[in-house]
């Protein structure tokens, strides 16, 4: 019965560790669009768009970048704090 348990416990971990990966991956995807849709709107879409606005949205992706790295960080140091207790 410790056996089973030992085994479930450790791919309960697992799970919440790629859980917590695939945000990560979220995050990033997010924040690559937005850096991406940045530089598109300061480059291509000046006649369009005030290259402020492209800019914000390519420091938004930045910061969104950033928010996810700490988060993701944030998760793992709680993981590894239930783990110890």
């Amino acid at each position: 019965m410790r056996r089973e348990t030992e085994i479930r416990d450790r791919l309960a971990r697992i799970r919440t560790e790629l859980a917590a990966e695939r945000t990560l991956l979220s995050w990033i995807r997010t924040s690559l669009a937005l850096i991406g849709g940045g530089f598109a709107l300061v480059q291509f879409m000046r006649h369009l768009t005030p290259p402020i606005i492209g800019w914000g949205v390519l420091l938004a992706g930045i910061g969104t970048l950033l928010l996810g790295l700490a988060r993701f960080r944030q998760t793992r140091q709680r993981i590894e704090k239930a783990i110890e207790d």
